[in-house]
């Protein structure tokens, strides 16, 4: 795991089934309990075996849901019968800032139209007012 700079690894028997994940919270309690002779303990003594997946089909908000509600940073991903991948806490935070950026562009954007319409409007306001109706005919709003 720390050659491939990964924190899960999904145990499998023929690359489809999941019979359980290893991660570096398991390695941590393994270590705890077994000390030294941890690289000589069997993985399913090691891994967890009930483990929550997810579909291609599930938004980022629900994995984040779910994520949160069992304490987990990695979820196998299923498409049907078939394991597709894995997705991590740092995926879903990278897409979550995505969005923000995105938002923080949309706002900076309206924000730079806002003041550029103070800016077309405080000479107008300078002007004194124009009591007569027939002036605010020939106003057009831009």
């Amino acid at each position: 795991m720390r050659a491939e700079q990964i924190g899960a690894l999904v145990v499998s028997r023929d690359g489809n089934s999941i019979e359980g994940i290893v991660s570096e919270r398991d390695l941590a309690y393994g270590l705890a309990t077994y000390g030294g002779r941890l690289p000589t303990i069997p993985v399913p003594e090691l891994m967890t075996n009930s483990v929550a997946v997810c579909s291609p089909e599930d938004s980022v908000t629900d994995v984040m849901k779910l994520m949160t509600m069992r304490r987990i940073r990695h979820v196998p991903v299923k498409d049907g019968d078939q394991l597709v991948g894995i997705i991590s806490i740092g995926d879903v935070l990278e897409h979550r800032l995505g969005e923000l950026k995105s938002k923080q562009t949309y706002f900076g954007i309206m924000r730079l139209r806002f003041l550029a319409s103070v800016a077309v409007l405080q000479p107008i306001m300078a002007a004194p007012m124009v009591a007569s109706s027939d002036a605010l005919q020939d106003c057009k709003c831009v």
